[in-house]
């Protein structure tokens, strides 16, 4: 027995984009009539106004459906909303009074971080902006997700707390996937379905140029007139990364000198104090004078 109804709307975001959004609403579920305006005694919106406060989980009229966007899997590299019909999210749709929004956010191949973290964050500032429109509760904004969209739903609930915009009531992310750095529990997975090298290969399509084999950090020696030194630090950078950072630094006449590890200040400032703190001595022994 079907127990939800479902419709595609689609809604503004930003950069004068538009996006489609799956909406699941349980069968039983009879839309309210919208009020003539907001109750300005809506405890919901007196939630709001006070910043830090959880949102009251009571609000009028009480036969709104509670709104959670819900967001897809696929490694943020494929799939798209329908993935919901094969999801826990939709048993919330089923069997309880809940209206399900699930957004097709842009995937990693077109579009890599940050796009779908914004297309997500835009359909939850919509769900928001227009509640009564949509008859679900303000006051009890929902976000969940299975795998990769558990872990955007994580992301989110850190990005919409940063930008206080929207009180998130609750958060449901099913093994979410949230670390791009192989682990001891996930270096050696030789899994049919997922395993280490797709999970690494779905990272590296999603963050780009954020992927840590691509980042080093470039630190010159000062004051440069004097000597062309340039520190280069990247632990987790490729040799491929490596290679092409020593190859422009060259090219700007600097000489690049690998850190193999992270460590605390600079090699080469560590070596500069010490022949300062050696001659500072010197003076203050006798040996020599300042001018020398």
């Amino acid at each position: 027995m079907r127990l939800y109804t479902t419709e595609t709307i689609t809604i503004p975001v930003r950069d004068a984009r538009t996006l489609d959004v799956l909406v699941i609403r349980h069968d039983n579920h009879e839309k309210q009539p919208l009020p003539a305006e907001e109750d300005p005694k809506d405890p919901a919106a007196e939630a709001e106004k006070i910043p830090g406060q959880a949102p009251i989980l009571h609000e009028k009229p009480a036969d709104r459906s509670v709104g959670v966007l819900w967001l897809h899997g696929g490694g943020y590299a494929t799939g798209s909303a329908r993935l919901v019909m094969m999801s826990a999210g939709l048993e919330l749709a089923r069997h309880y009074n809940v209206t399900l929004f699930v957004p097709n956010y842009r995937l990693s191949g077109k579009a890599p971080y940050p796009a779908a973290l914004h297309d997500a964050y835009d359909t939850l500032l919509y769900m928001k902006q227009n509640s009564r429109a949509l008859d679900i509760r303000r006051s009890q904004l929902m976000v969940g997700g299975e795998s990769a969209g558990g872990g955007l739903a994580s992301a989110l609930c850190l990005y919409a707390r940063d930008r206080k915009e929207v009180a998130i009531a609750y958060q449901m992310p099913l093994y979410p996937m949230l670390d791009d750095r192989d682990t001891e529990t996930n270096r050696d997975n030789s899994g049919v379905f997922w395993n280490s090298r797709r999970n690494r290969s779905a990272w590296k399509m999603y963050l780009k140029p954020l992927y840590p084999e691509k980042i080093i950090v470039g630190h010159p020696y000062n004051p440069s007139y004097l000597l062309p030194l340039i520190e280069i630090c990247g632990p987790h950078a490729a040799q491929e990364t490596l290679d092409k950072a020593c190859e422009v630094y060259k090219a700007m006449g600097k000489e690049p000198v690998i850190c193999k590890k992270e460590v605390t200040g600079f090699i080469v400032n560590s070596l500069s104090w010490g022949v300062m703190d050696d001659g500072i001595q010197k003076v203050l022994d006798g040996v020599c004078e300042v001018e020398d």
